[in-house]
């Protein structure tokens, strides 16, 4: 939602209740009143849980996937998100009582990497304690926030010994509010060792999504890197 408002949230749960699959849902830092004070700290989450999810940290695995998402949305910080001790104390629980080969995933509305001339407060785990956790665990991280399509491995940003995670920024799939980019979102398709991250733009004189690009990742002994990037022409 924009402003955290009864019918946003009811026009939001139509939307996703046409999805198919099952979904993960996480708040965003908007789903709480984004401009009225009183509202945000009396008001919090309760229209989100009423209309959307009760489940916070929504969790899901099976022999091949493992996901959980973890709510960084708080009354205290308008824009910016924060993540708590104990939810990376739930995130390693979750993931180290996975299988082996299951591709691990950790979505948050607010990111923990971004391109290295995005500025650091932009981000979460700043402490570096947190974030060495967070890249123990995990081979994929997904957020929102930012408007922006990102892929690439948290070792262009993080230097952290035999540790690198895929990080996906999801881009603008249906809002207004784009960053100088087309309306984009991105579909992610795993292997054993393997992320492929396919990006989908919205081409206006097609009046369609349509490939834009292809990122191939692949797992080693220090992590997760690039393996291939294909920039697709517009058709």
């Amino acid at each position: 939602t924009q402003n955290a408002e009864p019918k946003e949230f009811q026009e939001a749960a139509a939307l996703l209740a046409k999805l198919p699959g099952r979904r993960i849902l996480v708040p965003g830092n908007h789903d709480m009143a984004f401009l009225n004070p009183v509202r945000r700290v009396t008001q919090r989450l309760r229209l989100y849980r009423k209309y959307i999810t009760s489940d916070n940290q929504p969790f899901y695995s099976d022999e091949e996937l493992v996901v959980l998402g973890l709510n960084t949305a708080r009354v205290s910080h308008l824009r910016n998100g924060r993540i708590r001790r104990w939810q990376v104390d739930l995130l390693e629980e979750k993931m180290n009582a996975t299988p082996r080969e299951a591709v691990r995933v950790l979505v948050t509305h607010h990111p923990f990497d971004l391109p290295e001339k995005v500025h650091a407060r932009e981000l979460l785990g700043q402490k570096g304690e947190i974030l060495e956790r967070v890249a123990a665990c995990v081979d994929l991280m997904l957020a929102g926030h930012m408007h922006i399509s990102h892929s690439g491995p948290t070792a262009e940003r993080y230097k952290l010994a035999g540790r690198s995670a895929v990080f996906v920024q999801a881009g603008t799939a249906i809002s207004l509010r784009a960053r100088g980019e087309p309306n984009a979102f991105q579909i992610i398709r795993t292997n054993p060792g393997e992320i492929e991250v396919q990006t989908m733009q919205f081409f206006a004189d097609h009046s369609a999504f349509m490939p834009q690009a292809i990122s191939k990742f692949h797992r080693s002994t220090s992590g997760w890197s690039r393996a291939e990037i294909t920039v697709l022409p517009a058709v």
